[in-house]
């Protein structure tokens, strides 16, 4: 097992959080509207003419142009022809660095050939998909169990979104209680019940239209960072069906813009032990990332489930899955 982490030193969350909180607090400068049409001018109307093209065109069959939230860009999404490790290049030639990736799941860069070599030689022998079982869905599994101290068993799942949501029911089952929470402001999917308090910490349901509320009677957020907030919750939750799943992004709500102590997702494992919730890790950003045993390597942490993402795939879209104990 490969046992390296890419931190080596940990951040001062503290220290962080407040250069955050006094930014937030100082006046909002926007750039001059004369600048800002300038430039768009200048890079956007000249240089980027098929995109603008393609974009309009694909409006009229894509709601907003793009297929993926990740796209949209001001003033018009890119059309992007070619992805080759670090760089990008769009339909009008135009190179870029590429500090997306694809929202974390490519750490190997885009399209590796070791991956897609591998990819090909699939699709030429059996296809993206029989139904039945293949002698890789045996190897990568394996591959996890070996590389996360914590996963004893992997099921692969189509996205990281229907493995949040397979780990509620497989919580709900395993403790035989009702209620989920997370940590506000954090990301673990688009399903309808973790809709709750996202982007921002303390928001509720505010973030997620269309979702009725009634599907949030068993969910709740607490503040990050926060174990006397986090205690709270499940304190009452006792008396409210008992919780069945704590979810944790380990590096901070939404891939870690707002950062969290070393210790804290230590403190939450005491506390889910303590009320006999399961500790969900959602490493779709984190996994293999940090490190080949996850984010959970790297702060000790034993959770009882692992979300994992694309990165299963090689950074392939339409995969996902979840680990576990025994």
């Amino acid at each position: 097992m490969d046992t390296r982490f890419a931190i080596t030193n940990y951040h001062d969350a503290a220290a962080v959080t407040k250069q955050l909180d006094d930014l937030i607090s100082q006046p909002i400068y926007t750039i001059k509207p004369e600048a800002l049409k300038a430039y768009e001018e200048e890079y956007y109307g000249k240089k980027c003419v098929k995109s603008k093209e393609m974009i309009d065109e694909a409006k009229t069959v894509i709601p907003g142009g793009v297929q993926h939230n990740l796209a949209f860009n001001y003033p018009f999404p890119l059309v992007f022809t070619k992805a080759d490790g670090m760089m990008l290049y769009d339909i009008d030639g135009n190179e870029y660095f590429d500090f997306l990736q694809a929202g974390g799941p490519t750490v190997l860069g885009s399209n590796p050939p070791e991956v897609r070599e591998q990819v090909i030689d699939l699709l030429n022998t059996c296809g993206p998909s029989t139904g039945l079982f293949h002698e890789f869905e045996y190897k990568l599994a394996k591959k996890v169990v070996d590389s996360v101290p914590s996963v004893d068993m992997f099921r692969m799942l189509g996205s990281g979104t229907e493995a949040c949501m397979a780990a509620i029911r497989v919580a709900r089952l395993a403790t035989k209680n009702k209620n989920v929470v997370k940590m506000g402001g954090a990301y673990h999917g688009w399903s309808d019940q973790l809709g709750y308090g996202i982007r921002v910490p303390g928001s509720k349901f505010t973030q997620s239209h269309g979702v009725p509320l009634y599907l949030y009677k068993h969910t709740q957020e607490f503040f990050p960072g926060d174990l006397d907030s986090l205690e709270r919750v499940l304190r009452r939750n006792q008396f409210t069906g008992g919780t069945a799943a704590v979810f944790i992004e380990p590096i901070g709500p939404e891939s870690g813009t707002r950062p969290i102590d070393y210790d804290f997702n230590k403190g939450v494992e005491r506390l889910c032990r303590k009320y006999g919730a399961l500790l969900v890790f959602d490493e779709v950003v984190t996994g293999f990332r940090i490190g080949m045993a996850g984010a959970q390597g790297y702060f000790g942490v034993s959770p009882d489930l692992t979300i994992f993402g694309k990165v299963i795939a090689g950074g392939y879209p339409g995969a996902g899955g979840i680990g576990g104990k025994k």
